[in-house]
């Protein structure tokens, strides 16, 4: 079980990993992954205006949120 400390350290560590191209949490080993979704979806947010962020909470996982300007549709 993880101490609230180590846990906010990890959370800090995944939000700024988890948008950045060719990066995975998992050892690349360890799971099959690219590292390039989240990445795509954050360009493809923020150059319609928007943006996109996670929350988490121990032993619940995380969340992923995002805004989306009206006026880009």
């Amino acid at each position: 079980m993880l101490t609230k400390k180590a846990f906010e350290d990890l959370q800090n560590y995944s939000r700024k990993k988890s948008f950045v191209i060719f990066q995975t949490l998992s050892a690349r080993d360890t799971k099959e992954s690219t590292g390039i979704g989240l990445s795509i979806v954050k360009k493809i947010i923020e150059s319609q205006g928007g943006k996109i962020w996670l929350e988490s909470k121990l032993d619940r996982g995380s969340t992923f949120f995002f805004t989306w300007s009206k006026g880009s549709m």
